[in-house]
C-alpha cells in the first residue's frame, strides 16, 4: 500500500479523488492548499502527489518545484482546468497530467502506473 497526498482546493474534486485512490487500495490524505500539502508531505513523505495547480495560498506550480526540491524523485501527477498550466507541468517533470473534468478510470490508472514506475 502506497501513501498518496492529494492537493485540491475543491473538496468535492478532493473527495472523489481520494475515493479513486481509495479504490486502488492506497494510503490517502488529503490538504487543500499547496502550504497544508507541503507541510503534509514533510510529515508523511507520500510515494505520490496528485495536485490541482490552480489554488489558493501556494499556486501548484510553486508546490511542484518545492516538493521535487524536498523529496527528490517524488512521483507527482497535476490537474488543472487550465491546458496551459498542465503543459508547464510536464516541462517541471510531472509523471501524468489530468485536464478537469477528468475521467476516474483513466486517474485510477494513471495512479497504478505513476507508483510502478
Amino acid at each position: 500500500m502506497a501513501t498518496v497526498l492529494v492537493i485540491e482546493d475543491d473538496s468535492m474534486t478532493r473527495q472523489l479523488i481520494g475515493e479513486i485512490v481509495g479504490e486502488c487500495g492506497h494510503d490517502i490524505w488529503q490538504a487543500a492548499n499547496g502550504e497544508e500539502g507541503l507541510m503534509l508531505a514533510h510529515l508523511l513523505l507520500p510515494d505520490l502527489v496528485i495536485t490541482d495547480i490552480v489554488m489558493p495560498v501556494k499556486d501548484g506550480l510553486v508546490t511542484i518545484v518545492e516538493l521535487q526540491e524536498a523529496f527528490v524523485g517524488v512521483k507527482i501527477i497535476a490537474m488543472s482546468a487550465h491546458p496551459d498550466k498542465l503543459k508547464v507541468a510536464l516541462r517541471l517533470g510531472v509523471q501524468d497530467v489530468f485536464l478537469k473534468p477528468f475521467n476516474p478510470q483513466e486517474l485510477g490508472e494513471a495512479v497504478q502506473e505513476a507508483l510502478q514506475a
